[in-house]
C-alpha cells in the first residue's frame, strides 16, 4: 500500500485535487450553514450584518470560483478532464484504471448542463459587471443560490479520483469530517 511519500506525480496530483474538492464542498456546508442563521436567527444576523453578508457572498463566490477550476480544460491546470487524461496515458497504470477513466468521463457528460450554468453565474455575479445584476444588487445580496446539485457533483468527482487513487495502490480515503460545526459555534456565542 502506498502512502503519501510513495505517490507519483499523478498520484500526488490527485491527492490534492480532492482536498481542494472536500474543501469546496466544506464550503458548501458552511453557506446553508450561515444562510440558516440568516433566515431562522435575525437577532444574531443583526450583531454583525456587514460581517454576515458579507461572508455569505463570500462563502458563494469561492464555491462558484472554486468549483469552476475542477472543469478546467487549459494545459497548465489539474481539472477533472486532464487528470482523466494523465491517468489514461499513464503507462504504469492505464490498464488498471480504465474502468475509473471511463466511469470519469461518463460523469462529465452527464454534468456538462450544471457546468455551463455555473459558468454562466460566474460570469454574470464575479467576471462581468452585467447591468441587470447592478441595477437589482439588494436583490441578489442574500438571494440563495442552490449548490445541492453541485455537492453531489463533487462527490461524485472525488469518488471517481479516489478509486484510481486505490486502484493505483494508495489507501482509499475518506472525506475529512467537518472541523468544527459552524453554526453551533456561532449560536452558543450569541453575545
Amino acid at each position: 500500500m502506498k502512502t503519501a511519500d510513495d505517490y507519483d506525480d499523478l498520484l500526488q496530483e490527485i491527492s490534492i485535487v480532492m482536498y481542494f474538492i472536500e474543501d469546496t464542498i466544506e464550503c458548501i456546508d458552511k453557506y446553508y450553514e450561515l444562510y440558516n442563521i440568516f433566515e431562522n436567527h435575525l437577532d444574531i444576523i443583526n450583531k454583525g450584518p456587514s460581517f454576515f453578508g458579507q461572508t455569505l457572498k463570500s462563502f458563494r463566490y469561492k464555491i462558484i470560483v472554486s468549483s469552476l477550476r475542477f472543469f478546467d480544460s487549459d494545459k497548465g491546470s489539474s481539472g477533472f478532464e486532464r487528470i482523466l487524461n494523465r491517468a489514461e496515458q499513464n503507462k504504469e497504470y492505464q490498464s488498471i484504471i480504465k474502468d475509473e477513466v471511463d466511469s470519469g468521463r461518463n460523469l462529465l457528460q452527464e454534468i456538462l448542463p450544471e457546468i455551463r450554468t455555473l459558468r454562466i453565474d460566474r460570469d454574470k455575479y464575479y467576471a462581468h459587471i452585467d447591468k441587470k445584476i447592478i441595477l437589482h444588487l439588494n436583490d441578489f445580496s442574500y438571494e440563495i443560490i442552490e449548490f445541492t446539485e453541485l455537492k453531489k457533483i463533487l462527490i461524485s468527482i472525488w469518488n471517481v479520483l479516489n478509486q484510481i487513487m486505490v486502484k493505483c495502490g494508495a489507501m482509499s480515503a475518506d472525506m475529512i469530517s467537518e472541523r468544527r460545526d459552524f453554526t453551533k459555534f456561532i449560536l452558543e456565542n450569541k453575545k
